[in-house]
C-alpha cells in the first residue's frame, strides 16, 4: 500500500487483497456449514436476489453457479423476486427453489419481503449478510454470515463489502457442487485455490491500474456523463461501475449489454461528450463483437476506452496513444469480472476526488432520505401469507 494522501474508497480497493486473504477461511468452513445435505441435493432451482450491489454480485456470479453447481440459476432483483415471480404457477416441490438473499446490512425492505415470501411458500431461504441478527437473517431459514471488518477512514459506497459477498457466493458454490458430486473433493480444493491465488494475485495489479484510472478520471473530468458496456458477467461489472461512479461522484451513469447497445444507445445525441468504458476480456464469449464497436465510437467522437487484457490491448492499439487499458488475466476465471470491479471502483474514486464530490451527495439537501438508509429500509412490506 502506498503512502498517497488518503482517499477513502481507492483505500477500500486496496484493502481488497488482504480482506479476501483473511476471510477465506472462515466463509469456506461457513459454506460447508450451512446446508444439510439432503436440502442441497432438494435443490432443483437457485434464485440470488438483492437490491443495488447486492443484485449486481448475483448476477456477476449468476452463471458461475450454474456451471459450478449445475442447478438452474437465476439472478432477480428483489422487487422481481417478492412481488412478480411469487406470483407465477410453478410445479411445487420439498426446500425448492433455493433462494439465496443478498444484504449486506440486512436491513434493506425489499429483500426482507422476497425471503419472508419465499419461505412462506415452502423455498429453502439463505441470508448472505453482515449482520446475523438483522430483520433478513431472522427472516432466513438458514445464515451465511459473511464478517466485515471494519477499516478506519475508508468509509464510502460499498467495495469491501461487495467483494466479500463475491467471495462468499463463489465458496458455497463449489460446495453445493463438490457435494452433488459434479467434481472430487481435489477438485473442489483446486477451484478454492484458484479464488484464493486470484485474490492475491490483485495486489500487484493495483498500482498500475490506480495510475491508468487516475489519469483517465482526469482526463474526463469534464464530461457529463459515462456509459459501460459489457456482457456476460462483463455486464454485470459494467453496472457495478455505473453504481459507483453514481454514489461517488454523483455523475450520470448507466450500463447496457454490448449488442443493446448497437440497437439503442448508439443513437443517443451528443456523443462527444459521453466517456465510454468497453468491458471486453479476450475470453469473453462478446469479446468479437465488442471489437465490432470501436469503428462506431470512433466515428460517433465517443471518447472511450475499453477495459480488456495484454491480448485485447493490442487488437485496440490505434493511433498514438491506445483506447485500451489492460487488466491481467486471474489464475480464476471466474474472478476476471471482479479485476474490473477494481478497476472501474478505481476510477470512480479519483473522479470523485477530483471533483470534490461527497459520497451519495452526504445525505443532505434534496438527498437528505436517504442519510440513514431510510430510502431502502423503510418501505412497507407485503404481508406474509398464512399459507400458499
Amino acid at each position: 500500500m502506498d503512502e498517497r494522501p488518503a482517499n477513502p474508497m481507492r483505500a477500500q480497493v486496496f484493502s481488497l487483497p488482504e480482506l479476501l486473504r483473511e476471510q477465506f477461511d472462515a466463509l469456506e468452513a461457513r459454506s460447508r456449514a450451512l446446508l444439510p445435505t439432503p436440502t442441497i441435493f432438494a435443490i432443483r432451482e437457485v434464485i440470488l436476489t438483492g437490491c443495488g450491489d447486492s443484485q449486481i454480485v448475483g448476477d456477476l456470479l449468476c452463471a458461475e453457479w450454474q456451471r459450478l453447481t449445475g442447478i438452474p440459476t437465476r439472478a432477480l432483483n428483489a422487487m422481481e423476486a417478492a412481488r412478480y415471480e411469487t406470483a407465477l404457477p410453478r410445479q411445487q416441490h420439498p426446500q425448492d427453489p433455493l433462494v439465496l438473499a443478498i444484504s449486506i446490512s440486512g436491513e434493506v425492505a425489499r429483500t426482507l419481503e422476497a425471503t419472508e415470501q419465499w419461505r412462506a411458500r415452502g423455498a429453502s431461504t439463505v441470508a448472505l449478510t453482515a449482520n446475523p441478527t438483522s430483520s433478513l437473517a431472522r427472516a432466513a431459514a438458514h445464515c451465511f454470515e459473511v464478517t466485515l471488518p471494519h477499516k478506519k477512514g475508508a468509509s464510502g459506497p460499498g467495495v469491501r463489502s461487495f467483494f466479500l459477498a463475491a467471495q462468499a457466493l463463489y465458496l458455497l458454490a463449489v460446495r453445493l457442487g463438490e457435494v452433488r458430486g459434479r467434481y472430487t473433493q481435489e477438485a473442489a480444493a483446486a477451484l478454492r485455490a484458484e479464488w484464493l491465488d486470484s485474490a492475491t494475485a490483485l495486489e500487484g495489479t493495483l498500482p498500475a491500474l490506480d495510475a491508468a484510472l487516475a489519469g483517465l478520471a482526469e482526463e474526463w473530468q469534464e464530461l457529463p456523463r459515462y456509459e459501460l458496456l459489457g456482457s456476460g458477467s462483463a455486464r454485470a461489472a459494467a453496472a457495478f461501475g455505473a453504481a459507483k461512479i453514481l454514489e461517488a461522484s454523483g455523475h450520470p451513469a448507466i450500463h447496457q449489454d454490448i449488442e443493446e447497445w448497437v440497437h439503442l444507445h448508439y443513437f443517443a445525441h451528443d456523443p462527444v461528450n459521453c466517456g465510454t468504458l468497453l468491458l471486453c476480456p479476450t475470453n469473453d464469449a462478446a469479446y468479437s463483437r465488442a471489437r465490432e464497436l470501436e469503428p462506431f465510437l470512433q466515428r460517433l467522437g465517443r471518447p472511450y476506452r475499453a477495459l480488456t487484457d495484454a491480448r485485447g490491448a493490442k487488437d485496440f492499439a490505434a493511433g498514438e496513444a491506445s483506447p485500451a487499458i489492460a487488466l491481467p488475466t486471474p489464475p480464476a476465471a471466474a474472478f476476471t469480472p471482479l479485476y474490473h470491479c477494481a478497476a472501474l471502483a478505481l476510477f470512480a474514486a479519483h473522479l470523485s476526488e477530483i471533483c470534490g464530490a461527497e459520497y451519495g451527495r452526504g445525505g443532505r439537501g434534496p438527498w437528505q432520505d436517504c442519510a440513514d438508509g431510510g430510502t431502502t429500509r423503510r418501505s412497507r412490506r407485503l404481508p406474509i401469507p398464512e399459507s400458499i
